[in-house]
């Protein structure tokens, strides 16, 4: 898959006469096996120096760790209720 940033932002038309507007910023992906219209108007963009070709990692698989269980006894201790203090007078 080959993926490009659009640095420069420019309208373009495809082969089918649709026009699509190309945003500063925006990341396209096209497949490598797909050499459709798209793929021609990047390769102009790549000439023209209004996009740059770039390397997209894919994600990384989250890591699942399992949750340990803590047994609660039924039995155990309350804590002792707090002792109230003495208001202190002066």
């Amino acid at each position: 898959m080959r993926s490009y940033k659009i640095i420069v932002p420019k309208p373009s038309e495809d082969a089918e006469g649709k026009v699509n507007f190309y945003e500063e910023g925006t990341i396209i992906a096209i497949a490598d096996e797909k050499k459709d219209s798209e793929a021609a108007v990047m390769e102009r963009f790549l000439d023209n120096g209004w996009a740059i070709e770039v390397k997209m990692e894919p994600a990384p698989e989250p890591k699942i760790t399992p949750v340990k269980k803590e047994s609660v006894s039924l039995d155990a201790k309350k804590p002792s209720p707090r002792k109230k203090t003495a208001k202190k007078t002066i």
